[in-house]
């Protein structure tokens, strides 16, 4: 039978009408009116991500392509912190595809950037002498708010170390309407994977071959004062390959054992060497000492003295140091070269160390010892002690010996042996350690002013909170102490001498000051508030419905010893009651004693606790603070003879 059947004739008018309700209907689709976001969305919202779609395709352990799209809509200026239109790449990732679209309220195009329309730029910031990370980057100013971002990425690379992970949020005060995550590999990639803070939030499906991940009107988080951080208590997921590849070399991530025996193969192995006459210089240095404590302190301030930090971002993805004997004719580095240069140094005297790898930060937020993959963002250098270690901060010309101070204390670190990998914790300092001593005098004058003397002596993480003070210009210390006794009026600072004793790791701060109309007249009598040194005057913010739980990170002590002189032809007729606090998050003790009719002895001691506490404490803490402020702020009555 003969196939009659023949093709109509094509309709232009028709095919045109089809071709414009296509473009219509997807365009209707990538409209996102801001006024569509569920309610419960914009509560505490500076964004919204509308949707956050991401896949990752691992065929290869050397091959990963992560393709993701985002729409973020920001509600207000504060916002803007939570859009990065930008695409990241190096010698061993390849953007595929990236475009930026920008829309406004009512979800009309307002701009759109293609590929050749972004800015290439560095992706470090200026402190970085050398880097080959860039990015591309779709920059655009708003004008009004709400507005929304369509951001479109495609990027192929050669490193598959560090897989995205999955997190709910961008950030604070932003919220997630829908997110999808997919990840797919191939039969030679073992993926491994391992959830944070499960709240059954976050749909699972498991399939041969890869996983899917979904949520849905995840809500925005208000941080609050004395919060844990996002990571103790947000969902979150991460992935990683037992065997990977980064900038071309295929790296072991097993356990933690294999993985430092990897980096230190890899990544430490034949950068090590300096010149004969530098060996020889630190030999010398040290000839007189006879402990490693000793050789090992002459030797880190060898190396103090004659390097700088600069951040360099080369060689195996910015992992991989350059070599000592660079550093040694350079006199710069940093992180990872300063602290393998020092390293080297003391392998020169026959002092071992070991190079450690550290999540640095002031929320001691620590390696993630039960997962094994690509963490940290600094290197530090631990030198055994017995059971302990020495730790050294090679990037700094200033900080003392085996001090760490609140960038890297009390958590969980990696040590990279030739044996191995090893989870260490680096030093947790004790309330008593963090110690700040007062001695002073305070004069008081019969016209209400006063003349102060105050001697303070800093340990600890104390003195990490003061070293540095002595490079100020003098302009900048006097309104720094007049900013720290923001609490006194008309006060004029009249010396200042700072030592910083390295040795001891203890900052000694010397200060006189004058203040006029400190005391207030009663009459003939005076009122004086005797703590004029060391007053606490900050409560914490009072929460109507408290969402997260109260976690104060470090203890310190305070102790302060004032003689008050009182003016002549005064006198106090009753002595007080000593003050006295005790509670979990700390204790408080003040009193006030006679030396003679003409002097007083003022004594206080403060000791903050650290501690985690749940949500519903946090009123009590609230009273223990509003406690402290009410006894910090003691007044007595001096009477007129």
């Amino acid at each position: 039978m003969i196939n009659t059947y023949k093709p109509l004739a094509p309709n232009n008018t028709l095919l045109t009408l089809l071709m414009f309700i296509a473009m219509s209907l997807s365009y209707a689709q990538e409209q996102y009116v801001a006024s569509d976001i569920p309610p419960e969305l914009l509560k505490n919202a500076n964004s919204v991500m509308r949707l956050r779609q991401t896949t990752v395709d691992i065929p290869t352990i050397e091959k990963m392509i992560i393709t993701e799209k985002q729409v973020i809509t920001v509600l207000n200026k504060s916002g803007n912190k939570h859009v990065e239109a930008c695409s990241y790449y190096d010698d061993y990732t390849k953007i595929r595809k990236v475009e930026v679209t920008y829309l406004d309220a009512d979800g009309k195009e307002l701009r759109n950037y293609k590929k050749r329309d972004f800015v290439d730029a560095s992706a470090v910031d200026g402190g970085t002498l050398y880097s080959d990370n860039r990015m591309l980057c779709g920059y655009y100013t708003p004008s009004e708010y709400p507005y929304t971002v369509i951001f479109e990425t495609e990027v192929e690379t050669q490193n598959t170390a560090g897989i995205p992970s999955l997190y709910p949020v961008v950030d604070y005060l932003s919220s997630t309407e829908q997110l999808q995550f997919d990840i797919n590999y191939g039969p030679d990639a073992s993926l491994k994977l391992k959830h944070f803070n499960e709240q059954d939030v976050i749909a699972f499906e498991s399939r041969q071959g890869g996983y899917s991940f979904s949520l849905n009107n995840f809500k925005a988080i208000f941080p609050e004062a004395y919060g844990p951080s996002r990571g103790d208590f947000v969902p979150y997921i991460i992935f990683g390959l037992e065997s990977f590849y980064l900038a071309g070399v295929k790296g072991n991530a097993k356990d933690w054992n294999s993985f430092g025996a990897w980096m230190d193969t890899y990544l430490l192995d034949g950068t090590s060497q300096i010149p004969d006459k530098t060996k020889q210089e630190v030999k010398q240095l040290v000839a007189g000492e006879t402990t490693n404590r000793g050789k090992a302190k002459k030797v880190y301030e060898y190396m103090q003295d004659r390097t700088r930090y600069i951040s360099v971002q080369l060689g195996l993805g910015g992992w991989k140091p350059m070599p000592a004997a660079e550093v040694d004719d350079l006199g710069y580095g940093d992180c990872k070269a300063l602290t393998n240069y020092t390293k080297s140094l003391l392998e020169a005297v026959d002092v071992p160390s070991y190079y450690t790898v550290v999540n640095a930060g002031n929320t001691q937020n620590g390696i993630l010892s039960e997962f094994t993959s690509m963490q940290g963002n600094h290197v530090i250098l631990a030198v055994p002690e017995d059971d302990d270690y020495m730790w050294l901060e090679c990037t700094s010309q200033s900080a003392p010996f085996d001090f760490n101070g609140s960038f890297t204390d009390n958590r969980e670190v990696l040590l990279v042996t030739p044996e191995g990998g090893k989870i260490v914790t680096t030093t947790h300092y004790a309330p008593e350690d963090n110690y700040q001593i007062n001695k002073g005098t305070l004069e008081v004058k019969a016209d209400g002013s006063i003349v102060a003397q105050i001697t303070m002596k800093s340990g600890g993480l104390q003195y990490d909170n003061k070293a540095g003070i002595e490079v100020l210009t003098a302009e900048k210390q006097d309104l720094r102490y007049k900013d720290y006794w923001d609490y006194i009026n008309n006060i004029s600072i009249n010396s200042i001498e700072l030592t910083d004793n390295r040795d001891m790791i203890e900052y000694t701060e010397e200060v006189t000051f004058e203040a006029s109309s400190y005391t207030s007249a009663a009459g003939k009598d005076l009122i004086l508030n005797v703590n004029a040194f060391n007053r606490r005057t900050f409560i914490p913010k009072r929460y109507r419905e408290r969402q997260l739980g109260v976690k104060i990170i470090r203890g310190y002590k305070d102790y302060d010893e004032i003689e008050i002189k009182l003016p002549e032809g005064y006198t106090l007729e009753e002595v007080p009651t000593p003050k006295e606090v005790d509670s979990p998050y700390g204790i408080y003790k003040s009193s006030i004693t006679k030396k003679d009719e003409s002097t007083l002895i003022y004594t206080r001691e403060y000791i903050t606790l650290e501690g985690t506490f749940p949500k519903e404490k946090y009123a009590d803490y609230r009273s223990f603070r509003r406690q402290i402020t009410k006894n910090d702020n003691q007044k007595i009555i001096l009477k007129s003879l």
